[in-house]
């Protein structure tokens, strides 16, 4: 479902045709001097408006396609690192290097390790700071910790290929290269929408003022009463709030 922003935009892009439509259908009597408002001129920047809103859609598909990748790849982490964890305890391990990996398992799937940390009398609404470091970069990060801590037991040597420790560390570049994945295509997106909020929104020719400069040389021309005048001016194009 498109957000209530991106419905905006296709929104002011289509009012943006309706106001080139009302604009033809004047004749002979639509003659601005102002060379950015001639029908010649708001079609080109329909073109390009048209150019910049597709270049957005494009860029929406490797994005989600990036994201829906790495999160299915960080969905079985929980399952790795329990797996993990019950192997290096069956290994004959240390308690030491047990409860440090432990410790790691309980960050990467969210669960506080140790006893709730003591009432603090300066916060009155008792609010605490989170203990979950589930943001995919901090969960690789300890997932990363807890492959360099079991490597380092000589004791681990499973039988099961899934938890081996090269198949692990070979995991561990594999979330490196879907973070990367979501990183470069959301970096793109985002640039992608900074050029489609350029040509529509900005000052002077942007598409939303140069529909009130047109509006402007309407009214100017037919009048404020003329009914083709109060068709157009009805019409909005409407600069978003968050741009």
């Amino acid at each position: 479902m498109a957000s209530n922003s991106e419905t905006g935009h296709a929104k002011n892009f289509a009012n943006f045709g309706v106001i080139i439509t009302e604009v033809t259908q004047m004749g002979a009597l639509y003659n601005p001097a102002n060379p950015d408002i001639t029908l010649a001129a708001l079609t080109a920047k329909q073109t390009v408006c048209g150019q910049k809103m597709q270049a957005v859609t494009d860029g929406l598909a490797p994005y989600k396609n990036a994201v829906n990748a790495r999160d299915a790849e960080y969905k079985v982490m929980n399952s790795k690192s329990t797996k993990i964890i019950n192997a290096l305890a069956g290994c004959g391990a240390g308690k030491d290097i047990v409860k440090d990996a432990r410790g790691l398992v309980n960050k990467i799937q969210g669960r506080r390790t140790g006893s709730k940390a003591p009432e603090d009398p300066t916060n009155p609404e008792g609010k605490t700071i989170s203990v979950s470091q589930q943001s995919f970069d901090l969960k690789k990060a300890n997932f990363e910790t807890l492959v360099a801590l079991i490597k380092g037991e000589p004791k681990y040597n499973p039988n099961e290929n899934e938890i081996k420790v090269t198949a692990l560390e070979n995991y561990v570049k594999d979330l490196g290269l879907k973070n990367t994945s979501v990183n470069t295509t959301l970096t793109s997106l985002q640039q992608k929408k900074v050029e489609r909020n350029e040509e529509l929104y900005k000052p002077i020719l942007g598409m939303s003022e140069l529909v009130g400069t047109v509006k402007a040389y309407v009214k100017s021309v037919l009048g404020a009463s003329s009914p083709v005048y109060k068709r157009i001016a009805a019409i909005k194009v409407r600069k978003p709030g968050n741009i």
